[in-house]
């Protein structure tokens, strides 16, 4: 069991794994009305909304490097988004980039792993794409078999 300092100098009590307990009179969150939240400092409602928006926008730039082609920005966001994640249309990174015609990007992914079948909600695919082009349809069919 161990004690530290939160802003404002009051005190919290953490033993193992367990929550913080409030050891001097912690007032209730304003937003979710938890003990625990004034305990950690934040609203572990809001650190939860922080952070599916810092996942949301990396999986958009992570299109939008597909997009352009961007093989440097591309792989770094693979290395912080599932590679098949599709947006709420079911569209994933290597669609896009096989509706570009992106081929760099188009290698990148699939030599990462991504699935060229893989159908959105319309039920196309980066398959179904590249069948009408010959170039595009090499670059996948590696993967697909």
């Amino acid at each position: 069991m161990s004690t530290f300092n939160i802003h404002d100098n009051k005190k919290v009590v953490v033993n193992n794994n367990e929550a913080p307990k409030e050891s001097s009179g912690f007032k209730k969150c304003a937003d979710c009305d938890s003990k625990n939240c004034a305990a950690y400092g934040f609203c572990a409602n809001d650190e939860f909304k922080k952070l599916n928006h810092l996942y949301e926008r990396n999986r958009l730039r992570l299109f939008q490097a597909a997009m352009a082609n961007d093989v440097v920005t591309l792989k770094k966001f693979l290395k912080e988004i599932p590679i098949d994640y599709p947006d709420i249309w079911g569209n994933t990174a290597l669609l896009f980039a096989t509706i570009v015609e992106a081929t760099d990007c188009m290698r990148e992914l699939v030599a990462a792993g991504a699935n060229p079948a893989k159908l959105n909600r319309k039920g196309s695919s980066a398959l179904q794409v590249a069948a009408q082009n010959l170039t595009l349809l090499k670059i996948l069919e590696n993967t697909h078999g």
